[in-house]
């Protein structure tokens, strides 16, 4: 391969991992004109990491604090991202996340790659599909649980998440001008935590 069409090559990943936050679809690069050949042949020199089939990432890019949400819903297609990492993205928490936590429907398989750091939690038919909302990181469209479908969560798995992040969490979303006590009941019933909600809300409002 000559160094113009290896210089090309360079120019154009360069564009699609930034795009996307580090991460690429063989598809997105196949329809750059990198051939899968050439795309092989970086795998084997270690320059792209194959996380898994069809998903790519590339050390070199410069990457964002959202990048594991990216990684996520290219890894996990029909999970959405909830708990801690939702809590993060709508900066109710200060606490940093080490692993993205998606939440996908029972009985799906999913087969998680050791890189990036993926924690799986498997809600009902009902709790997984309400409150879900798309949104955009780079050119990637990212399924997220809304902010009162996030804090109801936290509070129902508010062992594992921990109480006192939920109540940060509440109180910095009872600071915002837009908070929706209406919506965070609707999603408290959903989730079963109506009355721990309640409460909450009575000693904070």
């Amino acid at each position: 391969m000559s160094s113009i069409n290896r210089n090309y090559y360079q120019i154009q990943l360069n564009k699609i991992f930034e795009a996307n936050n580090g991460y690429a679809t063989t598809n997105e690069i196949e329809r750059a004109g990198i051939s899968r050949i050439y795309l092989t042949k970086l795998t084997n020199e270690g320059s792209i990491e194959r996380i898994k089939r069809g998903v790519y990432y590339w050390p070199n890019t410069l990457l964002t604090s959202h990048s594991g949400l990216v990684a996520a819903s290219l890894i996990v297609p029909k999970g959405v991202v909830c708990l801690l990492s939702a809590l993060s993205y709508y900066g109710l928490t200060t606490y940093n996340p080490r692993e993205t936590s998606v939440a996908i429907q029972r009985e799906t398989k999913v087969s998680l790659p050791k890189y990036p750091p993926i924690k799986l939690y498997y809600f009902s038919e009902k709790h997984y599909k309400a409150g879900i909302r798309k949104v955009k990181i780079g050119k990637r469209t990212v399924k997220i649980y809304s902010e009162e479908k996030t804090l109801c969560d936290c509070l129902k798995y508010r062992n594992q998440v921990g109480l006192d992040i939920f109540k940060d969490g509440l109180k910095e979303y009872l600071r915002k001008p837009g908070r929706n006590l209406k919506t965070l009941i609707k999603f408290a019933k959903i989730n079963n935590v109506e009355k721990d909600m309640k409460t909450y809300l009575e000693v904070l409002v």
